[in-house]
């Protein structure tokens, strides 16, 4: 029979976890409603109680582990709160909550600073080593000289089997997305659309459902009607499609060199409303842009993607149809990644050289290897390229200008027509460290000192464009440039992020120019997953079953991602796949059941 102690050491173990448990739980939530619109409620009381049973099973593993309430109280609150922080940091760049796949950051230490800045990361650095000694030499003085009877056998074993069955129960939370999952199954019975865009599904069921719901599963789930026979059907049908595209076609212009930019976080700011300067950092993009084919494109996210955008464009997929929480598809799908349709596979079976150049750090994103399996002939890095000039003496990252002189250079050195992938850098955060002589005076950003080192890195990227299309016109070889911006900076406040609707936070611009045909046509919305459909247009390439119907798609909806669907007949986003027209909701259920 256990001894009173042990029975009071064991209640008073349940008791503090509990407690422990929704205070944590509400802890959390605070941290994140500091982002957020005052009118996201907490969460429903189902959810909070699921919660914080999560957080007890922890507290409860932690106290098994350690035999200490005041150390296992520590290691849960400590956790969960950095997890909130953490997350209301992200947000506060991305507009978006903290992945599962994101925590391997924590080890990207050059990269969490140079995106925090060094007085933040000097902030955060002292806190924990700061709290780091504090909880060594209260463990000293408070716990450790404590001599604790032994315990009793039964009181072992409970330690014991409390340890196995919370370790077991972590490890099913951990598989949270498996089918059959049990916590899952509870969940899913009280959240809230668990199949939107992540932000509504962190906000309106918690940061821990939110987390819990992202971690890893299959990239999609089945479509419905999903066989074998019509996936048959789907490829026989724009097989015709195909061969209707490919006997129209005249002579193919496979001697054009294809140069693709996509610009770190170039957008217009000027499109937002309620933001103002003192003059405009894109006067050439404007110009050039009315001057040949040009629109706007819809990028995955607010503030970031930039990995999600260039695997749209370079393969043709989606992120809309895959699960939430895949974002990172260079990191998540890296496996399946060279069994993709890839504009690559086309043009180096027309003998095209293909390069990517991208002036940062060549494992990030796992682009080493991605553009290995994607086969490019070479990939230039921070590390192999011979321009690295950067846009002033305090700027952090090579400059545009850079990336395009040693486009030049490759475009120079090979007799084969040319590929040219290109990712910037110049643009990416922080903005308010790379230049002491700033002219720019920003208002209604809400962050005007790092607004203005923005618009300074524009206007250095317009500088560097206009440069650019003088290459491209004294070139003696036909080229053709496909430039866009990625994503906006994620610098703008709460406030402007509610005055302006989700479609202008995610809307970046792009052009297509040509050194020897005239190409000036007015165009409207497009997805970074359609830039393929324009160049096979453009060089009169013939086209296989799967660009059929990308081109089918495409005219039947131009623009779309998670939550935002862009109707021609209307010119407006609709919030819903359920809003499209039959015809509209065809092609994009075909275009899901093939991927």
């Amino acid at each position: 029979m256990k001894k009173p102690n042990e029975k009071k050491q064991i209640l008073k173990s349940m008791l503090n976890g509990i407690g422990l448990s929704i205070l944590t739980f509400y802890a959390i939530e605070f941290i994140q409603r500091l982002a957020l619109p005052q009118t996201i409620a907490y969460p429903e009381i189902p959810l909070v109680v699921l919660g914080s049973l999560v957080l007890l099973i922890l507290y409860l593993f932690f106290r098994a582990l350690t035999n200490s309430n005041l150390i296992a109280s520590g290691l849960l609150f400590f956790l969960s709160i950095s997890l909130a922080i953490a997350s209301r940091i992200k947000y506060s760049f991305r507009a978006e909550p903290l992945y599962p796949h994101e925590l391997r950051f924590a080890t990207e230490i050059s990269f969490l600073i140079e995106m925090m800045g060094w007085p933040a990361a000097i902030l955060i650095l002292l806190t924990i080593v700061l709290g780091t000694i504090g909880i060594i030499l209260f463990y000293r003085k408070k716990i450790k000289p404590k001599k604790k009877k032994r315990a009793s056998k039964q009181f072992r074993r409970i330690r014991v089997l409390t340890l196995i069955v919370t370790l077991l129960s972590l490890i099913s939370i951990g598989r949270f997305n498996q089918l059959g999952n049990p916590i899952r199954k509870l969940y899913r019975m009280h959240m809230s659309n668990p199949h939107q865009r992540s932000m509504t599904v962190y906000f309106e069921n918690g940061l821990i459902a939110g987390f819990l719901n992202h971690l890893n599963a299959p990239p999609m789930e089945t479509p419905v009607n999903y066989s074998k026979e019509n996936i048959q059907e789907i490829v026989e049908k724009y097989q015709a499609v195909a061969e209707e595209w490919n006997a129209d076609l005249e002579e193919t212009l496979a001697n054009v060199n294809v140069l693709f930019v996509m610009n770190e976080s170039f957008a217009d700011p000027m499109n937002l409303e309620g933001i103002d300067a003192n003059k405009d950092p894109l006067p050439y993009f404007r110009s050039l842009a009315d001057a040949t084919l040009s629109g706007q494109v819809l990028s995955s996210t607010y503030g970031g993607g930039t990995d999600a955008n260039e695997f749209m464009a370079l393969t043709g997929f989606s992120m809309e149809p895959l699960a939430a929480h895949y974002t990172t598809p260079y990191e998540q799908l890296d496996e399946r990644t060279e069994h993709y349709p890839n504009l690559l596979h086309k043009l180096k079976a027309l003998d095209y050289q293909a390069t990517a150049i991208h002036p940062y750090d060549p494992t990030f994103f796992n682009r080493e290897t991605v553009y290995q399996q994607m086969k490019f002939d070479q990939f230039l890095h921070e590390e192999t390229m011979e321009h690295q000039e950067k846009a002033s003496e305090d700027h952090l990252y090579i400059s545009d200008a850079s990336v395009y002189k040693e486009a030049f250079s490759v475009l120079n050195e090979i007799d084969k027509p040319d590929f040219i992938h290109m990712v910037t850098m110049q643009n990416h955060t922080p903005y308010d460290t790379k230049y002491t002589d700033i002219e720019y005076e920003v208002t209604g950003t809400g962050n005007e000192e790092e607004a203005s080192g923005y618009f300074t890195d524009l206007e250095s990227s317009d500088e560097a464009l206009q440069a650019l299309i003088d290459q491209i016109d004294n070139h003696p070889e036909p080229i053709l440039l496909l430039f866009w911006g990625d994503h906006l900076p994620g610098l703008y406040s709460e406030q402007v992020r509610i005055k302006n609707p989700a479609h202008k936070l995610q809307e970046t611009p792009f052009l297509l120019y040509s050194n020897t045909e005239d190409l000036k046509s007015e165009y409207d919305w497009i997805s970074p997953m359609y830039f393929s459909v324009l160049i096979n247009e453009y060089l009169q390439l013939e086209i296989s079953p799967y660009e059929a119907l990308l081109k089918e798609l495409h005219k039947n909806l131009p623009a779309f991602e998670k939550g935002m669907y862009y109707n021609k007949e209307t010119e407006t986003f609709d919030p819903s796949r359920d809003d499209l027209n039959q015809e509209v909701t065809d092609r994009l259920d075909e275009y899901t059941m093939i991927l």
